[in-house]
C-alpha cells in the first residue's frame, strides 16, 4: 500500500511542479531567466526526494480522542485538522460524541460520583468523570520551502524542520463540561513560545441540548466558526480570517478575525439548523486586559441547509465516517466592534475604533467542497491620521476528493484597503494546494502562493504595481499528530 500511494503522489506531484517551471518571476532575460528555471528544477527535485524519505518513517501513535473513543482520525476529519460534519458537530457539542457518548468511551472514565447523584440534587455534588489519563496530543510540522526572490541572493531554498511543534490537549468531564487547549513548544526559529489557547466549555447550561453553552478563557471568536483556523488543509488562512486591513505589512498593531482572543462566549443551536455566537473579549488578542480599555463584542447567525444540522444528532452512527454524510450547505453572517487605544506610534498612544461585517458559505457535496466569504469594515482612526479607513476582503474556495488520502485545493481570494483620496493596498492570491494522506494522522502537502499587485489610485494618479516576483513561495509539509 504504501509504495501505490507514492507511485500515485509522484504521479501526480511531478506534473504539478512543472507547472510552476514555466512561471516568469519578472526576469526574461536570457541566462537570468535559465539559471532560476535550473534552481527551481533543482530545488524541486530534492523536495520530491525528501518527501519520500520522510515518508519512510511510520507514526503509529494516534491523537487524544482518538485514543479516548478508539477509532481512526477519519471517523471526525476528511484530513486532519479538516474535520466532516460530524467531526464539526463534536467541536461543537463540546468534544463529546453527539451520538451517546457513554456508549462510544472505550477508555473508562474517572467516576466523580454516582449517577444516582442526580436525583439527589442539591443536597449532593452533581456527578461528574475525569479522563482516565490527560487527554493530551502533539502536532508537528515539517517544511521545506522555495523562496524565487531570495533565490537570486543564493538562499531561496530553505529547511524549516520543525517549522512548528504544539502541544494539543482536551476532553470531556462527563458530558456537560469539556475543554481544549494549545500549547506551542516551538514555532519559526522561537522555543516556549506558551500557551496559545485554553477555554472551558459548559454545554447545555439551560433549555434543550446545546441550546445555551457558555466558553470562557482563551479562543478563536465564534465569527470564524463557519470556517475555523483547523478547518483549511492549506498552510496559508483564507484572507477574510487573516487580513490586518489597519496594518497589512505586519501582523502588530492590528487586528485579524483568527486571532485567539481572552473573554467569553454563550453558542448554541436552536432546533438543529440554526447556530449563534455572541461574545465579548479583551480584544488585540491581550490575556490581561487594561482596565481603561473597551472591550470588543461580536455576533454570529449560521443555518445549515441539510438535515443533519449542525449538531449532529440526526446522523445514524452506522454512517459516520462516510463521505455521504459530510453533504451540507450553510450560510453565516457575523458583525465585530472593537477599539484600539494601545498602539504607541512614536510613543504615541491614540484610540482606533472598528467595525467589521461578514458573511460565509459552504457547500460539500460529497467529494466535492466549495467555501467562500467576505469581510468589509471601516477603521475611524487607524494610523493617529484622524481619517476613516475602508476595507474589503472575499476568498472562494474549491477542494476535491479524488481519493480519500488526496485532495486538491484551489483559492482565489482578493484584498484592499482605501481612504478617501488613496488607495492603502490592493492585491489578490491564489493558492493550489495538493494534500496527501500517507496515514490518517501523517500529512503531505505541496503548496504555492502566488500574488498579484494591483495599480492603485492616489490623489487621482494612477500608481503602476510591481510584480518582479509573483510566485511568492513554493513549499512541502509535512504534518503529524500523535
Amino acid at each position: 500500500m504504501k509504495v501505490s500511494i507514492f507511485n500515485y503522489f509522484i504521479a501526480v506531484f511531478v506534473p504539478f511542479s512543472l507547472v510552476y517551471l514555466q512561471i516568469d518571476n519578472g526576469k526574461n532575460e536570457g541566462k537570468n531567466m535559465f539559471r532560476k528555471s535550473f534552481h527551481l528544477r533543482v530545488s524541486l527535485l530534492l523536495m520530491i526526494t525528501l518527501i519520500i524519505v520522510l515518508g519512510a518513517t511510520q507514526i503509529s501513535a494516534i491523537p487524544a480522542f482518538a485514543r479516548k473513543y478508539k477509532t481512526s482520525c477519519t471517523t471526525c476529519h476528511i484530513a486532519f485538522s479538516k474535520r466532516n460534519l460530524f467531526g464539526e458537530a463534536f467541536r461543537r457539542n463540546g468534544y463529546v460524541m453527539p451520538l451517546s457518548d457513554a456508549q462510544m468511551v472505550k477508555e473508562k472514565p474517572v467516576s466523580l460520583g454516582a449517577e444516582a447523584w442526580k436525583e439527589l440534587w442539591p443536597d449532593v455534588v452533581w456527578p461528574g468523570s475525569l479522563p482516565e489519563a490527560f487527554p493530551v496530543a502533539a502536532v508537528s510540522i515539517m517544511r521545506v520551502n522555495y523562496n524565487p526572490e531570495k533565490s537570486d541572493q543564493g538562499n531561496g531554498f530553505e529547511f524549516e524542520m520543525p517549522l512548528m511543534f504544539n502541544f494539543v490537549f482536551g476532553g470531556a468531564f462527563g458530558e456537560d463540561v469539556s475543554l481544549f487547549g494549545g500549547w506551542s513548544a516551538y514555532s519559526a526559529g522561537q522555543n516556549a513560545v506558551g500557551l496559545q489557547r485554553l477555554f472551558f466549555q459548559f454545554n447545555s447550561v439551560a433549555g434543550t441540548k446545546n441550546l445555551i453553552n457558555i466558553r470562557v478563557g482563551r479562543f478563536e471568536p465564534g465569527i470564524t466558526d463557519g470556517y475555523t483556523s483547523t478547518q483549511r488543509l492549506t498552510s496559508s488562512y483564507p484572507i477574510t480570517f487573516d487580513y490586518n486591513a489597519s496594518n497589512p505589512t505586519t501582523s502588530q498593531g492590528g487586528w485579524r478575525p483568527r486571532d485567539f482572543q481572552s473573554g467569553i462566549e454563550v453558542n448554541g443551536i436552536i432546533k438543529h439548523n440554526i447556530y449563534y455566537a455572541a461574545g465579548i473579549v479583551n480584544g488585540e488578542s491581550k490575556t490581561i486586559a487594561d482596565p481603561t480599555d473597551q472591550k470588543d463584542a461580536y455576533l454570529r447567525f449560521a443555518y445549515n441547509f441539510e438535515k443533519y444540522g449542525f449538531d449532529g444528532q440526526r446522523i445514524d452512527s452506522a454512517s459516520v465516517g462516510l463521505n455521504n454524510i459530510n453533504n451540507s450547505f450553510m450560510i453565516g453572517a457575523y458583525t465585530y466592534w472593537g477599539s484600539r487605544n494601545k498602539i504607541p506610534l512614536n510613543t504615541i498612544f491614540y484610540n482606533n475604533k472598528f467595525k467589521r461585517f461578514g458573511f460565509d458559505l459552504t457547500w460539500n457535496a460529497e467529494s466535492l467542497g466549495l467555501l467562500g466569504g467576505m469581510i468589509y469594515g471601516t477603521d475611524d482612526n487607524p494610523n493617529n491620521e484622524l481619517s476613516e479607513l475602508k476595507n474589503l476582503a472575499y476568498f472562494i474556495e474549491g477542494n476535491y476528493s479524488f481519493y480519500p488520502w488526496l485532495i486538491g485545493v484551489i483559492r482565489f481570494e482578493h484584498a484592499s484597503a482605501w481612504k478617501s483620496n488613496a488607495d492603502v493596498d490592493k492585491f489578490y492570491n491564489i493558492i493550489p494546494n495538493l494534500t496527501i494522506l500517507y496515514r490518517a494522522n501523517i500529512r503531505f502537502s505541496v503548496e504555492s502562493t502566488i500574488r498579484i499587485n494591483e495599480d492603485k489610485n492616489v490623489n487621482s494618479i494612477s500608481v503602476p504595481s510591481t510584480n518582479e516576483y509573483p510566485l511568492q513561495a513554493i513549499a512541502l509539509n509535512t504534518s503529524i499528530a500523535f
